[in-house]
Parts: structure tokens; sequence; C-alpha cells
């Protein structure tokens, strides 16, 4: 009779264990999951931020282009 219970708790341990190891195994392929979802969202945010500072300083080199261009014509305007 005892050794059929020690049976039976080794069965249990064994089998509490092996869910335990399951578990631990599926959270490292969530976290694994979850890592490589935060490094593609972080690149997304770091090639938004780089549009973003692109964008600027094409607004800002157009924006002195043209600038120049009416500086240029209204002096040419005032000499004719």
């Amino acid at each position: 009779m005892l050794t059929v219970e020690l049976k039976n708790i080794n069965l249990l341990n064994s089998s509490i264990l092996n869910v335990a190891l399951l578990g631990l195994k599926e959270g490292e392929d969530a976290y694994s999951n979850w890592k490589g979802l935060m490094q593609s969202q972080i690149f997304i945010l770091r090639a938004t931020v780089f549009w973003l500072a692109t964008s600027a300083t094409i607004i800002r080199v157009i924006s002195s282009v043209r600038k120049i261009i009416s500086n240029t014509l209204q002096v040419l305007y005032e000499s004719i």
C-alpha cells in the first residue's frame, strides 16, 4: 500500500514537473515572440523618426530655395 502511494506521488510529482517545464518553454517562446515584436516596433519607430527628420530637412531646403528665388526675383524686378 505504501509503495503504491509512493509511486502515485512520484507520478504526480513527475506530471507536475512536466507541466511546469512545458509552461516554462511556452513562456520562453512567448517572451521570444514579444521581444521580436518589440524589436520590429523599435525599427518602425526609428524609420518613422528618420522619415520625419528627412521630411523636415526637405521642407527647410525648399523654403530656403523659395526665399532665395524670391529675393533674386525681387532684386531683378527692382533693377529693371
